[in-house]
């Protein structure tokens, strides 16, 4: 289990560090976890540390039921948010969430993103709002939890931020980068007229290519 531990504290904090560097959060905001698929053992960032003073040992090692199971500090925040969507999606095994400048703006309009770019394919078909609720609350767990399914991997919270899912942390962080990008191309496009929002057919089309893109796709040919 040591070496499981030390892998899952790694990545987390890889991911995290990462989501502070390419500005998707700011301070000590955001939060990284991973559900290692053997144990079931959920590793999560601590509350109120900013990433660049994070080293492995800051990661908290914690259970389906939130109990410490190995570390000194004190989980996330938003903690509840994180168990509830392992619960409720045995699918996921990571999840970022972020407060990205320009998601996040959109999620005070309380305004979904559509699909005005083919790369929101491989999230959904829109990225939802979840409604507001106070942050580190069961309800806010609950809401943003509620919101998502295989068919979408992440979801706006209202005047908040974002939640992005994956089947692995790498998938959940390139997805809550997606999300701002989208978000970004869509504010930028209201500025100037009403963008063009691809229909449902074509974001099925676009979610069959995806699954023979890039190298694994093409080995397994």
């Amino acid at each position: 289990m040591t070496e499981i531990l030390l892998t899952q504290r790694r990545l987390v904090l890889q991911v995290a560090q990462a989501t502070l560097r390419n500005g998707l959060v700011r301070g000590t905001s955001g939060n990284v976890s991973m559900r290692d698929t053997e144990t079931g053992l959920i590793a999560i960032t601590p509350s109120g540390i900013s990433y660049d003073a994070c080293v492995e040992d800051d990661i908290v090692i914690v259970d389906l039921k939130g109990r410490i199971i190995d570390g000194e500090r004190i989980p996330s925040s938003e903690l509840p948010m994180h168990l509830q969507v392992y619960r409720d999606h045995d699918w996921v095994n990571g999840v970022v969430h972020t407060h990205s400048i320009f998601a996040t703006t959109l999620s005070t309009l309380a305004r979904p993103i559509p699909a005005v770019h083919y790369l929101i394919a491989g999230i959904g078909a829109e990225i939802p709002v979840a409604p507001y609720a106070t942050y580190g609350t069961e309800d806010l767990a609950r809401a943003a939890s509620a919101m998502l399914r295989e068919s979408c991997r992440a979801t706006l919270l209202q005047n908040h931020g974002v939640l992005a899912v994956g089947r692995t942390l790498d998938e959940a962080y390139a997805n809550a980068e997606t999300v701002e990008f989208l978000a970004e191309l869509y504010l930028r496009a209201l500025a100037v007229g009403e963008p063009v929002i691809l229909p449902y057919d074509e974001i099925l089309r676009v979610r069959e290519k995806f699954k023979s893109y890039g190298q694994m796709a093409s080995q397994q040919k």
